[in-house]
């Protein structure tokens, strides 16, 4: 019972700190005072302006951060659900993105992206038609060396990238 207590309290003073914004090496610091005191109201009294607050890191000026537009969350979103296996949330984002104001660029990529998830859940007329919108946008978009080499969406890129040269 005492050795639950102490967890109990340990990780209640680990989430204080946590929540107070603390960086590791506080919370590490804040965890080594604790395993000498014999309970947390122990740590509260010896540490008391400790509990509330840490010291904050300094933080990077706002405008080094990038900005991104919803386009491109929502791509990003898209891309990073794709590569985590999630193809009905990925498609939902990629969808979303080409419904919003994006870059040419960006607009490739989403349709590649979902030409993938379309080829490997063998909707492949779908699948065509991404392509040929991603190869309306840019005639000369590639698929890499990898990419075309995939045995789902390969073949199906090849058969259309000739006639996307071809077409302009």
């Amino acid at each position: 019972m005492q050795q639950r207590k102490g967890l109990a309290a340990g990780l209640t003073a680990a989430i204080l700190v946590t929540v107070a914004g603390c960086t590791a090496q506080q919370l590490r610091d804040f965890q080594a005072r604790f395993a000498t005191a014999t309970d947390a109201e122990t740590l509260a009294e010896q540490q008391p302006e400790k509990l509330g607050q840490c010291t904050p890191e300094p933080q990077a000026k706002a405008s080094s951060l990038p900005s991104f537009t919803p386009a491109q969350r929502a791509l990003t979103m898209g891309v990073w659900m794709y590569e985590d296996g999630d193809y009905v949330g990925a498609e939902s984002y990629l969808k979303t993105a080409l419904s919003l104001d994006v870059a040419d660029a960006e607009r490739v990529r989403a349709h590649k992206y979902l030409a993938f998830i379309l080829c490997a859940e063998r909707r492949q007329q779908e699948c065509r038609r991404e392509f040929r919108e991603a190869l309306a946008i840019d005639p000369k978009f590639q698929l890499t060396p990898a990419e075309q080499g995939h045995p789902s969406w390969g073949p199906v890129f090849r058969a259309l990238k000739p006639a996307a040269v071809g077409g302009r």
